[in-house]
């Protein structure tokens, strides 16, 4: 597939929004995935989204704004992770993490795998089965989502995950007030904002060590 020049500005000016930073092999990496997604979508189903354009700034840009909450050598799952966002652009970006990326549809699953293995990315993995059933040998630091159910029940589907200094990212659109008053435990709200991307973006960060029920 050819090189969209304008599309790959639009990444390199993204990044330099967000206050980041890539190599050359990380950029090419970043712009590779970004085709596979655009190649499979209509076999996989991985996204509304049809534009190449669209699934730079939608979609890549959009995951690496979570990349700052997430602290050094850490082990992450992504929760409902689709077409393997936000977790491969975060593993792409940051090589010091290693991704669980949790897909519980085969088809999607098996492209992950495939884009693992086309970018020769060694700091990723793939778990294709219901996030319920998941017993990891060894528990996460961080459980990270995108779009992915309801906030309580992101936050009960990754305790079990996590390690209890762990924490909860929560990638949202408008401000969750609904979901946040269904939840008794302690969280922060920051606001994330997308290169050239108006619409409402939040994230919420909910600690391990904070989630008990009074």
């Amino acid at each position: 597939m050819e090189v969209n020049y304008d599309c790959l500005q639009d990444l390199q000016t993204g990044l330099e929004v967000l206050g980041l930073s890539l190599n050359p092999e990380g950029m090419q990496r970043l712009q590779k995935y970004a085709q596979l997604i655009h190649k499979w979508n209509r076999v996989y189903n991985l996204t509304a989204v049809r534009s190449f354009e669209g699934i730079i700034s939608r979609h890549i840009l959009d995951s690496l704004t979570v990349v700052k909450y997430i602290e050094n050598n850490t082990r992450v799952i992504d929760i409902g992770s689709g077409a393997g966002l936000p977790g491969i652009p975060l593993a792409i970006l940051r090589d010091d993490i290693i991704v669980a990326l949790a897909e519980c549809n085969g088809r999607k699953a098996a492209f992950l795998r495939q884009v693992i293995s086309d970018l020769g990315l060694s700091n990723v993995g793939v778990v294709n089965s219901r996030i319920e059933d998941f017993k990891p040998n060894k528990k996460f630091d961080v459980s990270v989502s995108r779009a992915f159910s309801s906030l309580k029940n992101l936050v009960e589907l990754s305790l079990p995950l996590l390690n209890d200094d762990g924490y909860i990212l929560a990638m949202k659109g408008m401000y969750p007030s609904a979901e946040l008053d269904e939840i008794d435990y302690d969280y922060e709200v920051f606001d994330l904002q997308v290169f050239e991307d108006d619409a409402d973006r939040h994230l919420v960060m909910v600690e391990v060590n904070s989630c008990e029920e009074d």
